[in-house]
């Protein structure tokens, strides 16, 4: 065709084209055409019939482009409104031109309504500057920019925005324009915030927390209370380091064989192992081990939440080592209830043995020759009442009355007696404290623990050695007590120390030497009654008892007794002559025990005195009343059936206020003591008693009114 050109017209070539001939053909008029020649008219007709042929085609082919430019837009905007990201046309000023339907929902208004609002109002406050400084570099350079800051929706509530920033120009008017894409990213802010808190808090750990290669054992990650445990430095680079190298138990049975399979069939292990520092410490750990599987089932890394137990181990062994203690005592008290209940009888028994013997003695004289069997039996219930007294004593049932003391005279009264008893071939030895505190005991029974105390050394030192006594003021605290095998209390203390070189005793019979019974001895050469009468003395007296011995070096015993205020008190030893007093005062004699009360009442009656006797402390107050002269002493058991001897004394005493009271007991009872101590002011006499004993506390207490 001609004119026409083999290359497609484009659509605004073909717009041009079609203008310029409706112009050239709008310019021509009739009379031109008449003017021309028949076949210049033709040629033109033809000309003007291939024109319109051309300008139909050329219209033709402008609407089939301009069709699909429309589908084109169409389906730009198609997937610009359906993007996941919100699109923005922002103008310099700020104002937005232009949004999706994404960014619409993403500031929750319609679309139409955030045209030429400000972005600005869409981000938060506290953001904005952040959204400026971005804003005016991109203005400035024209380089693309990325921020996040947080958004916020029309309803007032806000999301983290990943914000894009890029140079355009307007379609329409050429302006410079910024095109905006903004995402939500909340959710994976929130998760690298929980992670920020995740490390934190693993940072703040004081336990174990790890990560170890399932397949190599190399550790991957150990937090810094992990680290300081084992002692890694933070620098360190824990990759380099295995389980073996921190785990002493990685090799041995418990992890191949319990705690590896347990994490591999059951996906967790939990329980006690041990870490180990650098220093070469153990650390006792309570372990939560965790198997992480892929999802092939093969298992990609350990995890381990691990904490230090040193304290709770230490804990266990306290509790058990009190255990220990709390058995001891319990067992020790059951043996001392059943020795003052044995006690009691028994004491009765030997009041009569003892009183009736020396009776005999008195009557029939050295001259007969019954006097020394008669002096057999006698001696016999002296050593049976010193079994007793050690039973009681142990028990805490023995009666006391405890005066305030120096232990240094105390010991030093004894020195010469303690030589004689151990022998010459034992060197005694002394070490008083200075300024040495008070004590308050009873100073018979502590005689008797000195005493007590000689003898096993001198057992403990066939062949010779040294016997050791010390004294001195000490004040125990509670670490100090803790860690001691017997039961101590922290405090101020007076220490009663004796110390021997002799064959000294193992670890497991120095548990066992306070037992009753107990004794290392050959059969016949003790009662293993020694140790268990000086525990219950102690104890008796407030004070606590520990025993140190080693086989082969010897053994010491300590005694620890409070510290007490007031003045000593002087002991006078009476070396007058023993003559069993009399009078002719009334005595009323109240016992349950017939043959006690009747040897009460051979002997005072022998004495002078007028006596009365009754079984009980109801027949004792039908007599008191019946009887219509003065009753100067009751001489009552304190253990007796129905009403008991204090009960019975309270009740006499208001009729007759002159009576005296003299107690007897053959065991401790809570009428007359307070845990064995004698209340103030109370008279006793003990069972099993002599009968010069009873005549000189009769008439002592008589005396004193």
């Amino acid at each position: 065709m001609t004119g026409m050109d083999d290359r497609p017209l484009q659509p605004a070539e073909l717009r041009r084209r079609a203008e310029a001939m409706a112009r050239e053909k709008a310019a021509r008029s009739p009379e031109d055409l008449k003017e021309q020649p028949p076949e210049e008219i033709r040629r033109t007709l033809h000309e003007l019939r291939v024109h319109q042929i051309e300008v139909e085609i050329q219209n033709n082919e402008l609407c089939r482009v301009q069709q699909e430019l429309e589908a084109s837009r169409a389906k730009y905007f198609d997937l610009y409104d359906l993007a996941p990201m919100g699109y923005f046309t922002v103008s310099k000023e700020g104002s937005i031109l232009e949004a999706n339907l994404r960014g619409a929902d993403l500031l929750g208004v319609e679309r139409k309504r955030l045209v030429k609002q400000q972005l600005t109002r869409y981000i938060v406050p506290e953001d904005q500057d952040i959204y400026y400084l971005h804003r005016k570099h991109q203005l400035e350079t024209g380089e693309r920019q990325v921020c996040e800051l947080r958004m916020r929706r029309m309803d007032g509530s806000s999301f983290w925005g990943w914000m894009e920033m890029g140079a355009a120009r307007d379609e329409e008017d050429g302006l410079p324009v910024c095109r905006t894409m903004i995402s939500d990213v909340t959710e994976r802010k929130r998760s690298e915030q929980n992670q920020v808190r995740l490390v934190a808090m693993l940072d703040a750990t004081p336990g174990f927390v790890g990560f170890a290669d399932a397949k190599d054992t190399h550790i991957l990650y150990i937090n810094p209370g992990g680290r300081k445990m084992v002692g890694v430095q933070a620098q360190e680079d824990v990759t380099q380091f295995k389980i073996a190298d921190v785990h002493p138990e990685w090799t041995n049975k418990l992890f191949r064989e319990e705690i590896i399979p347990s994490a591999l069939r059951d996906g967790m292990w939990t329980g006690e192992c041990a870490f180990l520092n650098r220093d070469g410490r153990e650390i006792p750990v309570m372990m939560v081990l965790l198997a992480h599987k892929l999802p092939s089932g093969e298992v990609e890394r350990f995890s381990t939440i691990s904490i230090d137990i040193t304290d709770k181990k230490r804990a266990e062994t306290e509790k058990e080592k009190l255990q220990t203690q709390l058995q001891q005592a319990q067992k020790m008290e059951v043996v001392g209830r059943l020795a003052g209940g044995v006690a009691h009888d028994f004491n009765n028994l030997l009041t009569v043995i003892t009183g009736y013997s020396e009776l005999l003695l008195q009557k029939i004289g050295k001259e007969s020759p019954m006097h020394g069997e008669v002096e057999e039996i006698k001696r016999a219930g002296e050593r049976a009442a010193a079994l007793t007294q050690q039973l009681l004593a142990f028990s805490r049932k023995q009666i006391i009355a405890p005066m305030v003391l120096d232990l240094n005279l105390l010991t030093a009264d004894l020195g010469k007696m303690l030589a004689r008893l151990i022998g010459e071939d034992i060197d005694l030895k002394t070490v008083p404290g200075k300024d040495l505190g008070l004590v308050q005991v009873d100073p018979g029974q502590f005689e008797q623990v000195l005493v007590n105390l000689a003898v096993n050394a001198r057992d403990a030192m066939p062949d010779g050695g040294t016997l050791l006594i010390e004294t001195a003021n000490v004040e125990l605290d509670e670490e100090y007590c803790a860690q001691r095998p017997y039961q101590i209390r922290p405090g101020r203390f007076v220490r009663l120390a004796v110390s021997d070189t002799g064959h000294g005793m193992t670890g497991e019979t120095a548990k066992r030497i306070f037992e009753p019974f107990f004794t290392t001895k050959a059969k016949g050469k003790g009662t293993g009654l020694g140790l268990s009468m000086i525990y219950g003395a102690v104890k008796q007296s407030g004070g606590s008892i520990e025993a140190y011995s080693e086989v082969g070096i010897g053994t010491t015993i300590k005694i620890y007794l409070p510290r007490a205020e007031g003045e000593a008190v002087k002991r006078v030893k009476d070396d007058r002559p023993t003559v069993l007093p009399g009078g002719r005062e009334t005595v009323l004699i109240v016992e349950d025990e017939d043959s006690v009360r009747n040897l009460g009442v051979r002997i005072l009656g022998d004495l002078g005195y007028r006596v009365m006797q009754a079984r009980n402390g109801a027949e004792a107050i039908a007599l008191a009343q019946g009887y219509g002269d003065r009753i100067d002493l009751l001489l009552t058991d304190v253990v007796m059936p129905g009403m008991n001897g204090s009960e019975l004394a309270t009740q006499l005493v208001l009729h007759h206020p002159e009576m005296q009271v003299l107690f007897t007991s053959g065991y401790t009872d809570d009428a007359i003591v307070r845990h064995g101590v004698l209340d103030e002011g109370v008279s006793f006499v003990g069972k099993p008693y002599s009968p010069s004993a009873l005549a000189k506390k009769v008439r002592k207490v008589l005396d004193k009114a």
